[in-house]
């Protein structure tokens, strides 16, 4: 790609960061795959940070923000078919927007590195056409309404819930991928095992 070897060791640095590769001792990179262990890891993390993390960042939120965040939840609830960008966006504004007042670097650097799971349900959709389950934004709204209310620590509560939930659906997920075929690895890639 007429790119430096500077550059791509700072890609590959932050894919490890994000726990997406692994470097061997021997300079040898690995990415994948993506095991039910590292899922449930990932959830079991975000279970302990995720709530806390909101209830420090909830009192910084503003009520138009919210409001805009609910008003998706409910487009996505009444459409029909609720498209990949729409169910990215609702999981960016739970997990990544209400949790941006964060003060703690390191513990939101910790959540973001535990997001990567969340490429389960981009592959799910894209490979089955399947959208956003509505017991999930049915979670997401119960949180987003607390919010609105100022009840905080019921939405930081109902958000360890949901991440709870959440863990067994991408399990699910991640046994149906299973059982698809592989697809072709890129050229940069090769299998090792």
């Amino acid at each position: 790609y007429g790119v430096s070897r500077a550059v791509v060791r700072e890609a590959l640095m932050r894919l490890r960061d994000r726990g997406l590769v692994e470097k061997e001792p021997y300079s040898q990179w690995l990415a994948g795959p993506l095991t039910a262990r590292e899922v449930t890891e990932d959830y079991e993390l975000r279970a302990c940070l995720e709530p806390e993390a909101l209830r420090q960042s909830a009192p910084g939120l503003g009520r138009e923000l919210l409001e805009q965040m609910l008003e998706r939840v409910t487009q996505a609830q009444q459409a029909e078919h609720c498209g990949l960008e729409a169910l990215e966006r609702l999981e960016e504004d739970l997990h990544q927007q209400c949790l941006g007042g964060l003060q703690n670097r390191k513990m939101a650097a910790l959540i973001r590195q535990a997001q990567s799971p969340m490429i389960i349900n981009r592959i799910f959709y894209r490979l089955l056409g399947i959208g956003a389950d509505p017991a999930m934004l049915a979670e997401h709204r119960l949180i987003l309404e607390l919010l609105l209310h100022g009840a905080f620590d019921a939405a930081a509560l109902n958000l360890r819930e949901h991440l709870q939930r959440a863990r067994q659906r991408m399990l699910q997920r991640l046994k149906v991928l299973s059982v698809l075929p592989e697809p072709e690895l890129p050229g940069f890639l090769s299998k090792i095992s």
